[in-house]
């Protein structure tokens, strides 16, 4: 049976920032985890790295209609969750185009020094294939990579040492205590799993995640909860939690 780790991973926390490579990323992996934050009073930075610009199989839609339409859903997606707007960022990055370089790890980096998250979530940056069962497996996206790639990275070490990006210095009033928690997501039977409790904050994350019509149907979400998230008459998120120092 799986056990909460809510009040494991989050007592004492403030500030939480989630970085996701796409705009429906954020719902898939922790819609249930942020609306339940939100609820107790942590504040949530929300940071996607593209507007998902290429994420279809048509042929009919350009790039840039594609990234309006999902910059609109992204937007009532995070109302929905009760993110506030001016800790909603985009950096605007091409979809497909996320690169483990010094100048995404610079945006990044400004975001951790200027809000001081206690811990940051983000996406599996180590496998190629998941593994989310014995006879389930999917390719896990370049930029789904590269994104836990480089957030760990702007996280340490190049938001704590003052000799990077020292330019950034000029508008962070005191020296930033660095980040040294992190929650993984897509990592499904690592040793350092996590479950968090999204019974209550289900229907949330549901509704939140049907705000993304470009990408999913009412039908493939409720699919997706149930097969992600359900066990027997509860729901979780599972996370890979880590403590560096």
């Amino acid at each position: 049976m799986k056990e909460d780790s809510f009040e494991h991973v989050f007592e004492g926390k403030e500030r939480v920032m989630v970085v996701m490579p796409h705009p429906d990323d954020l719902e898939l992996y922790a819609g249930g985890t942020i609306a339940r934050l939100i609820a107790n009073g942590i504040e949530v930075i929300a940071v996607k790295m593209t507007n998902g610009g290429k994420g279809t199989m048509q042929t009919d839609v350009k790039e840039e209609e594609l990234e309006e339409i999902r910059i609109r859903e992204d937007t009532l997606a995070a109302q929905t969750l009760g993110i506030k707007p001016e800790l909603h960022f985009r950096l605007n990055i091409p979809d497909g185009e996320v690169e483990a370089d010094l100048q995404t790890i610079e945006k990044l980096a400004l975001l951790v020094r200027r809000f001081r998250p206690n811990l940051i979530l983000t996406t599996n940056p180590e496998d190629v294939i998941i593994r989310f069962a014995e006879d389930c497996n999917w390719v896990n996206h370049r930029d789904h990579r590269l994104t836990g790639q480089v957030t760990l990275d702007a996280a340490y070490p190049y938001s704590r040492d003052t000799a990077f990006f020292p330019h950034q210095l000029k508008e962070i009033d005191t020296p930033y205590e660095p980040t040294e928690e992190f929650l993984l997501a897509d990592y499904w039977e690592h040793q350092d799993t996590v479950y968090i409790d999204i019974t209550d904050f289900v229907d949330v994350k549901a509704r939140a995640w049907r705000c993304h019509e470009s990408e999913y149907s009412q039908e493939r979400v409720d699919d997706s909860v149930d097969f992600l998230n359900k066990d027997g008459d509860k729901y979780f998120e599972a996370f890979r939690y880590v403590i560096a120092d």
